[in-house]
């Protein structure tokens, strides 16, 4: 079973328990194994677990990491936490597509076709997006318009759903939603979304979601509208020079 986990083979729930049942009947036997010895040499035993007894609490503290690492290995593969070949995104931002699992650590495939591993520690109990499992999607996109462009506010936002509603309508679920979101301190801004019937992680999806973005473009050329660029605050500090 350690050699199946740490190269990434799945192990399936019922072989999972047959082995953790052969384990457990191995370190049962064993023990009465070193009952027996120990009552037939007395101190000998006794003297030797005192001995080691100090190497063992080393040996226990330093293995700690690598233990947690095991239990997450054990824990992905028995409870079907994640398959492989899954399109996934962890709770500390990682995503791409898993490609083996194994029993300390997990190889994700990024979007960039970097192999990454994960420690399974970080993976078991966390959060988990799984996009694989997800059939329908949701392209969002906020705008930051200047305020010189208030007057105009109102067509580039119709012009804006109406563009999205001609060239995205293939799987679209509803109609594309452009809301007025807030006056913010330097820019207005405006939510564009859109709901379709296909994965997220598919190729439907990123082309979409650019076709989307080109719509948004060609409404803010036609309205001649310009987006606002972040404001920057720069704080001077007086320095007070003390002489004697």
């Amino acid at each position: 079973i350690l050699n199946k986990l740490t190269v990434g083979s799945r192990v399936g729930m019922l072989e999972f328990v047959d082995r953790l049942a052969d384990i457990a009947l191995g370190l049962t036997a064993g023990n009465s194994i070193l009952h027996i010895l120990q009552v037939d040499m007395g101190m000998g035993f006794k003297s030797l677990f005192a001995a080691s007894g100090v190497s063992a609490i080393a040996f226990s503290l330093a293995s700690k990491g690598i233990v947690e690492q095991m239990v997450g290995g054990l824990m992905l593969q028995a409870w079907d936490a994640i398959e492989v070949g899954e399109a996934v995104k962890l709770g500390d931002g990682t995503e791409g597509t898993v490609k083996w699992i194994g029993l300390v650590e997990t190889e994700i495939l990024g979007p960039d076709h970097v192999p990454i591993r994960v420690p399974n520690a970080q993976i078991f109990g966390k959060k988990i997006h799984m996009y694989s499992k997800v059939s329908k999607s949701k392209v969002n996109q906020m705008l930051r318009l200047s305020y010189g462009d208030l007057p105009k506010l109102s067509s580039v936002m119709n012009d804006i759903k109406e563009e999205i509603a001609s060239k995205c309508s293939d799987n679209m679920i509803g109609e594309p939603q452009v809301l007025l979101s807030g006056y913010e301190a330097d820019h207005i801004a405006v939510s564009v979304s859109a709901s379709f019937d296909f994965k997220p992680s598919s190729k439907e999806y990123a082309e979409t979601k650019q076709t989307m973005l080109f719509c948004i473009a060609d409404a803010i050329a036609k309205n001649d509208v310009h987006f606002a660029l972040p404001a920057i605050q720069y704080e001077t500090k007086k320095t007070v020079g003390i002489f004697e």
